[in-house]
């Protein structure tokens, strides 16, 4: 209930909006057993008030499969802003605010060893079920003229990054172990892939992909010290990572 509700919240932070309200379309079985709706309405209820959201109505219909469909609606914030994607341009920087490829290493986790992962894979863990939306880091990012474009990673950077970018760019990427997850860097040690490439393909992070002019970095990083580097828009299609060109295409729901 959290997450559907936090995947969506992430969409307003992604345009450095504030959300205002949403409505809940639910497919329900006939069997659907009675504690497992109440933990999932708790789970909803708790991240709606955090952000003080209020369930405005929806619909309820009888299915073979549990089904939830979330709309949400948000405003601008203090700044007025609200940001888009395709409107940077070469020579900006990408800016990540929120953990690369640590949700789907979660994922991994959780399908070999079950709920017990959460003991060795915390971080991980939480970031692949309860996925915090960057609301707060959205609506500074909108605050910071210098700041072209903004999106939510969702299919992982490698999916993603183009739909950010302007037609024509490309970006090279670099990614040290100070800009990646502990969990991320171990788990990738540990099954022989560079950590980069987990952080690149990813998938479910959530985080916040911002493209900003360099002049304006230090305003960047006096509002948001936890954003994060890591790489530049150029002015050619392609990318590189960590100075290797990279050509795989990330997830595809419907590849």
């Amino acid at each position: 209930g959290a997450k559907a509700l936090a995947v969506n919240v992430s969409d307003v932070a992604a345009m450095g909006g504030v959300p205002a309200g949403f409505v809940l379309a639910l497919t329900c079985p006939e069997d659907a057993d009675r504690d497992y709706w109440d933990a999932l309405f708790a789970g909803m209820a708790a991240l709606a008030a955090r952000y003080d959201l209020p369930l405005t109505g929806g619909d309820l219909s009888k299915g073979d499969k549990i089904a939830l469909s979330v709309t949400i609606w948000g405003a601008p914030g203090p700044s007025g802003r609200l940001l888009t994607r395709g409107t940077g341009a070469p020579g900006d920087v990408l800016i990540a605010v929120g953990e690369l490829g640590l949700a789907r290493v979660g994922l991994a986790v959780l399908e070999k060893d079950g709920p017990a992962a959460a003991a060795d894979w915390p971080a991980a863990v939480a970031a692949h079920l309860a996925p915090a939306p960057q609301v707060e880091a959205g609506l500074a990012l909108a605050g910071i003229d210098g700041v072209t474009s903004l999106m939510d990673v969702s299919d992982g950077l490698a999916r993603d990054l183009p739909r950010l970018l302007p037609a024509g760019c490309g970006a090279d990427l670099f990614f040290t172990p100070a800009s990646l997850h502990p969990e991320v860097t171990a788990h990738a040690a540990g099954h022989g892939r560079p950590p980069e490439k987990v952080a690149f393909f990813g998938g479910e992070d959530y985080a916040l992909l911002a493209t900003v002019a360099p002049s304006a970095l230090p305003a960047l990083r006096a509002a948001l010290p936890e954003a994060k580097a890591i790489g530049r828009v150029t002015d050619k299609p392609g990318f590189t990572l960590n100075g290797a060109p990279i050509n795989e295409r990330g997830f595809d729901h419907f590849g």
